[in-house]
């Protein structure tokens, strides 16, 4: 307002106790009402991201290759990688759990991107290429830190340390891309920003510099030649240089020359930060600094210099003005807690008295923020229906990068036209759905989650780990392994010794295993703990599924049955009609299928493996959870394929008549039933 009545940019001058709370929130503000300004602090080098690289280079090379390290020099942003390939990167290593010499290897990754629960011979194109892009990071960016960690593994003169860290930084084209970033930052408009970076390899070798010539003979180790480059940096400031004579001028109040400026702000002026708080160190007392100050050894500043120089920064700030002085505060901290004004405040309205307006800038001073076509744009909707509103709409329509928010003032929130169209609709969704049981419960309770993890397959991060889920899939990867073997090399299991059992669980095992793990991992001892607990409770399994079958007409038919469209060997999914036309197709995989023949007819049951207890409750099916096994089992008794018919051994007139489901524990050898209908009750099954 003040500027349109004929001020110019340079006449303002937005002071602040420390710049830091408003750092990309200031500059935000004045480059979205676009109001040139220039921030006069100094940048810390230590918050710079190339600065950053080098540390935490020398992180990776003195920690023993931390994957925290890693991934943090990665995203710096200097070692050639995207992004993009770096996520990836860091998801497969905190999947497998990746660290220390798996990153010095020449060994190209062969693991499973999606962990324990994918299978070596299985992956997609989209593993493959995943899979390749993890490696190609590994190929391309790692090279330079192994050999800055062979180059710095034994003591050396700091001069040499100097040397080993300006050939690392070259070997990454580190000059090059620093002025790289500098011309992105220009294009996006960071013009303070990019000049920093444009200097920045002029300061750090002036730093370097100046190391050499203080300690060039100092013999240090990496870590300490490290933990000196961080005092080095954390000491060293770029300042900034005004990009134009025409801005806004934003600065602490300690670092603000003596120049007198037309209009002053003065902002964040409340108890504890403007005048900045100012507290006693605690290391000595005033005592013992004068004590000190007269032996002539230097201290800290006193509590009394301290508090006076903020008192007289804040004294400087607000007599800057030649013209006016706006105070602002506020009622509010970040937290959301009340904040009180400064003592300086109040004693500034004592002496003013009562002249001088206070403004309260709250939710309904809307005319007082309407200033700059942005901020209009933001209260468009709350002015909608309103002289003002209309006044808004007819001005910002005028302008063509407002245009469309104008006409689009008085659309409703919820707007139909941002719906997907019937053909995007088809396409992600089609005629016929292939969900399973799982896919079903999910979309009920949470048809958001359904969407993110089904249909735009946003998968939460994985461990590969012995968790309960991986151990029930090795569990029954192990039971198809076990049960196809005994069918292809024609043995009873039934009959077979506890010595034959043990034998062939462990070469199963051990295929299991080859196909799930990495060799270090199969080979860690804390695997092969877990695995033989895992083998002994396999066998309990094994010999408890014995005595069950020794005593039963049910043999075990099938195993890791699939149910799906288009496999005449295997029953097809029962589907449903829903009121719109389409069609639901209920599939999955059984864990197990066994049978019983009798004349003719087959009886059928399904059986799921769980590494855990099973609740099953009668009002399961009125609420429909729980329904995966009796579909399965539906789908079997519905099923026309005559192949299938013939490979459970139904008989010329027979029929197949469900038996039953049953949850089996596969850890803790017992098992939860539901009963057989009545028809078969008569039948000699257990």
């Amino acid at each position: 307002r003040v500027q349109e009545a004929g001020a110019h940019f340079s006449d303002f001058t937005v002071v602040c106790a420390s710049g830091e709370p408003y750092r990309g929130v200031l500059d935000a503000a004045f480059d979205k009402n676009g109001i040139p300004c220039f921030f006069a602090r100094e940048t810390d080098l230590l918050t710079l991201p190339p600065v950053k690289m080098i540390l935490t280079a020398y992180a990776v090379v003195t920690g023993g290759w931390r994957r925290e390290d890693l991934i943090g020099y990665l995203k710096c942003g200097f070692s050639g990688v995207t992004p993009d390939a770096v996520d990836r990167f860091e998801a497969y290593c905190e999947t497998w759990d990746l660290h220390g010499k798996r990153f010095t290897d020449e060994e190209a990754w062969c693991m499973s991107p999606r962990g324990l629960a994918g299978r070596r011979g299985e992956a997609t194109a989209y593993d493959d290429r995943l899979l390749s892009d993890v490696n190609r990071v590994k190929a391309d960016a790692l090279p330079p830190l192994i050999a800055l960690g062979e180059d710095v593994r034994a003591e050396q003169p700091v001069r040499e340390q100097i040397r080993t860290l300006t050939e690392f930084l070259l070997k990454t084209d580190y000059p090059a891309a620093l002025n790289r970033m500098a011309d992105r930052l220009g294009e996006r408009g960071e013009t303070a920003r990019a000049d920093e970076y444009r200097r920045l390899w002029d300061v750090l070798c002036d730093a370097l510099d100046t190391l050499n010539a203080t300690l060039a003979d100092t013999v240090l180790s990496a870590a300490d030649f490290a933990a000196l480059l961080r005092l080095l940096f954390g000491s060293a400031k770029i300042g900034r240089i005004p990009a134009s004579q025409d801005e806004v001028t934003v600065g602490e109040a300690a670092l603000l020359r003596a120049q007198e400026s037309r209009h002053v702000y003065l902002i964040g002026v409340n108890e504890g930060e403007f005048p900045e708080q100012v507290a006693d160190d605690g290391t000595f007392t005033e005592a013992e600094r004068a004590l000190l100050t007269a032996c002539g050894v230097e201290t800290s500043d006193s509590l009394d210099t301290r508090l006076s120089r903020a008192l007289s920064s804040f004294l400087r700030a607000l007599t800057l003005s030649s013209g006016t002085v706006t105070v602002l505060w506020s009622l509010t901290k970040p937290d959301f807690e009340p904040a009180n004004p400064s003592d300086a405040l109040i004693r500034i309205r004592h002496l003013l008295g009562a002249d001088y307006p206070v403004l309260r800038l709250g939710r309904d001073n809307t005319l007082n923020r309407l200033y700059t076509p942005a901020a209009a744009a933001e209260r468009i909707g709350r002015l909608s229906g309103t002289a003002c509103g209309r006044a808004v709409e007819q001005v910002l329509g005028e302008m063509p990068a407002y245009t469309r928010l104008a006409g689009e003032a008085h659309r409703p929130v919820s707007n139909t036209d941002l719906s997907l169209s019937p053909a995007v609709s088809r396409t992600v969704f089609p005629e016929t759905l292939n969900l399973t049981q799982s896919r079903i419960e999910r979309f009920v309770g949470c048809p958001l989650g359904h969407y993110l993890q089904y249909v735009l397959r946003l998968d939460a991060d994985e461990t590969a780990e012995f968790d309960p889920a991986n151990i029930g899939t090795l569990l029954h990867r192990l039971l198809e392994l076990y049960f196809s073997t005994v069918r292809e090399q024609g043995l009873d299991f039934r009959t077979m010794t506890e010595a034959e059992q043990t034998a062939l669980i462990d070469r199963l095992a051990e295929r299991a295993m080859r196909e799930k793990l990495p060799p270090d991992m199969a080979g860690a001892p804390r695997t092969a703990a877990l695995m033989a607990n895992l083998k002994q409770r396999f066998l309990l399994l094994i010999c408890d599924l014995a005595e069950e079958f020794r005593n039963s007409r049910f043999t075990p038919a099938f195993f890791e049955l699939p149910i799906r469209q288009g496999n005449t060997d295997a029953p097809a999914p029962i589907t449903f009609s829903t009121p719109d036309g389409k069609r639901i197709a209920v599939y999955g995989v059984i864990d197990r299928v066994d049978t019983y023949r009798a004349g003719e007819d087959v009886y059928v049951r399904v059986v799921d493996y769980k590494t855990g207890s099973k609740d099953f409750r009668p009002d399961d099916l009125k609420t429909g959870s729980n329904l995966q096994l009796f579909l399965y089992l539906f789908s079997i008794w519905k099923t026309d394929s005559a192949a299938f018919r013939k490979r459970l051994g139904v008989g010329e007139g027979g029929a197949i008549l469900p038996a039953g489901v049953l949850y089996l524990s596969s850890l803790n050898a017992d098992a939860a039933t539901v009963d057989a209908p009545s028809q078969l009750r008569g039948a000699e099954a257990s």
